[in-house]
C-alpha cells in the first residue's frame, strides 16, 4: 500500500474525522489500577471484587461478578452454553454441582459434552501432557484431548452400553427430542459428579443442536443399518420447547464458555 492509498483510507474513515470534545475523558474519575494483599483470611467475594482493578482481562472476571450479582437480583433464568472441552476437563464436576443447585434454567452444549460425560462416569480421564508426540500416543492406545488423555477402552465401554439402551428404549418409542433422550440418559446414572444426572434429577434440560455429531451419531447410524425399526432424533420439538423457554421470561441471561 502506497501513501495515496493510506490518505484516501483516512478521508474515508469516519473515525479519523471525529474530533474529541475536551475533557472527554477524565482520568481522575476512573478506577486507579492496583493489586490486592495475599491475605489468608481474604473472602472469594473480596478477591474477585478486588479483580475490577488489576486491568487486563482480569477486570473483565470482576465485572462478571457484578452482572451475575444483578442476574439473581432480578430473578432472570440463566442458560449456560458451553463447549465439550469444558466437560472433558475438570469443570465438568464443577458444573454439575451448579446443576444440582438449579443454577442454570437449560444448558446448550455440543456432543461430545454428553457423551464425555457418561464416559466419566465410568472410566477415568488422565492428565498428559501438550508435548506428547501423537503418533506415541496413538500407540499407547489413547485419544487426547488437548493435554487430557482418554483410553480407548472408555469409548468401547461406552459404544457397549450404547447400543444395548438403543435397543432397550426402542421397545417404548422410536422418535425422540435430544433434550428427552438426554435426560433419559441421565436418568440411568448413579453418579452426583455427573452433569446428565443432576440435570436429569432437577429437572434442567439439557439442549444439544448437533445431537447426531460425535460417537453417538455413529451409533445411531449402526443401530439404524441394523433394524428396519428406525430411530428418529425430533430436533424440530427441540427447537419449540427452547423458544418457549427463552421468550416466556421478562429477562433471561446467559453464560456462554
Amino acid at each position: 500500500m502506497d501513501s495515496c492509498d493510506e490518505t484516501q483510507m483516512v478521508k474515508e474513515n469516519i473515525s479519523f474525522k471525529r474530533k474529541a470534545q475536551d475533557n472527554s475523558i477524565n482520568a481522575r474519575k476512573l478506577m486507579a489500577i492496583k493489586g490486592f494483599p495475599l491475605d489468608k483470611n481474604i473472602k472469594v467475594s473480596e478477591l474477585l471484587e478486588s479483580y475490577k482493578s488489576i486491568g487486563f482481562q482480569a477486570s473483565n472476571i470482576g465485572k462478571a461478578v457484578d452482572i451475575i450479582k444483578a442476574i439473581k437480583k432480578e430473578n432472570a433464568g440463566l442458560f449456560l452454553a458451553c463447549t465439550s472441552n469444558m466437560v472433558s476437563s475438570g469443570l465438568r464436576e464443577v458444573i454439575a454441582q451448579l446443576v444440582e443447585k438449579k443454577i442454570f434454567a437449560a444448558i446448550i452444549t455440543s456432543t461430545g459434552a454428553i457423551e464425555e460425560d457418561f464416559i466419566k462416569s465410568m472410566n477415568d480421564f488422565y492428565l498428559g501432557s501438550f508435548d506428547a508426540d501423537d503418533e506415541l500416543v496413538k500407540k499407547n492406545a489413547l485419544n487426547r484431548i488437548g493435554n487430557i488423555f482418554v483410553p480407548d477402552k472408555n469409548y468401547c465401554d461406552f459404544e457397549e452400553w450404547h447400543m444395548k439402551f438403543i435397543s432397550r428404549i426402542m421397545q417404548e418409542k422410536n422418535i425422540i427430542a435430544p433434550s428427552e433422550y438426554i435426560r433419559m440418559m441421565g436418568l440411568e446414572m448413579n453418579d452426583k459428579k455427573s452433569i446428565l444426572c443432576q440435570a436429569a434429577l432437577k429437572d434442567v434440560p439439557i439442549f444439544c443442536p448437533g445431537f447426531v455429531d460425535g460417537a453417538i451419531g455413529d451409533h445411531f447410524y449402526f443401530h439404524n443399518q441394523k433394524n428396519k425399526k428406525k430411530l428418529i432424533i425430533d430436533t424440530v420439538a427441540d427447537v419449540a420447547k427452547f423458544y418457549n423457554m427463552v421468550l416466556q421470561p421478562d429477562k433471561i441471561a446467559g453464560i456462554i464458555l
